[in-house]
């Protein structure tokens, strides 16, 4: 449970510049990790539970912005 409330806020600071950003993302990255998190173990009859699949979805998409945020230098909190 705490993994899905800290994973998605941290992804979304990594892009953020403001707290309505910050929000919007946290909110996209949530939903898009938990829909994805129940259709793909389903859809690809993988046997991982959907909790486990939410979050490893979660940390593909912080990777996915700790990575952006490093490319483009304008991501950067404070510039």
């Amino acid at each position: 449970m705490e993994a899905l409330l800290l994973i998605p806020a941290a992804a979304a600071k990594n892009l953020s510049k403001s707290i309505k950003g910050f929000v919007s993302y946290s909110v996209i990255f949530a939903l898009i990790s938990c829909l994805l998190g129940v259709y793909l173990p389903i859809h690809f009859d993988i046997s991982i539970p959907s909790g486990g699949a939410i979050i490893l979805i979660s940390s593909v998409i912080f990777i996915i912005t700790t990575v952006v945020r490093m490319l483009f230098k304008n991501f950067a909190e404070g510039e």
